[in-house]
């Protein structure tokens, strides 16, 4: 599973694949579709639909990353991409801009790899299974280093501190993207009867 990182990159970069969605759909859905989940995406952030994890209360559980992952699979990452700034920008209008840059890169870092993986792999359990746990990890340790360099430089924290919380920030990114991505491919398989109708 891990080889296959470097040809999802390199897709990406290259071939500009899977800024698709995984459904054909016409120009006028996509935007519709693009804004209805940005628009719930920054209702959920804006209405506080929030629990604090207990261990670093700085550190909130919320359903945003829901309507990104499910607007990035079916739309395409772009889709994925407006969705998660808008979200940012409604974190900022609460005055949080650096949580509003940390909670962009979250996403970020969980949906795009997850919905690149998601569309390479073939179809099985593998597929499904694997493009969660390339999504899951690669939010854990971009996280991690975010918050390695973030903490200590603009709130003040003591490395040592820093370096101390990662077991927790780790426990907190896996938990929240094993949250968020089953129930996006759920609702995905929903919405794709649908719109295949």
């Amino acid at each position: 599973m891990i080889a296959l990182v470097p040809r999802l990159i390199c897709d990406l970069v290259i071939e500009g694949c899977c800024w698709g969605g995984v459904m054909r759909l016409t120009t006028s859905l996509k935007v519709s579709l693009t804004a209805l989940m940005s628009s719930l995406a920054a209702a959920f952030q804006v209405a506080g639909l929030e629990v604090p994890f207990p261990l670093l209360p700085f550190l909130k559980y919320d359903p945003v990353g829901v309507p990104i992952i499910l607007v990035s699979l079916i739309v395409g990452i772009k889709g994925g991409i407006v969705a998660d700034l808008l979200t940012a920008i409604a974190i900022m209008f609460r005055g949080d801009i650096v949580g509003a840059w940390m909670k962009f890169l979250a996403e970020l870092t969980t949906f795009v790899p997850f919905t690149l993986a998601f569309r390479k792999l073939p179809e099985s359990r593998i597929k499904y299974i694997g493009s969660t746990a390339i999504g899951v990890v690669s939010r854990v340790i971009l996280m991690n280093v975010a918050n390695i360099i973030v903490c200590p430089i603009v709130f003040k924290v003591p490395l040592s501190v820093a370096l101390s919380w990662i077991p927790l920030i780790s426990f907190f990114n896996a938990t929240i993207a094993l949250m968020y991505i089953p129930v996006s491919l759920y609702l995905y398989k929903l919405v794709r009867k649908v719109l295949e109708e």
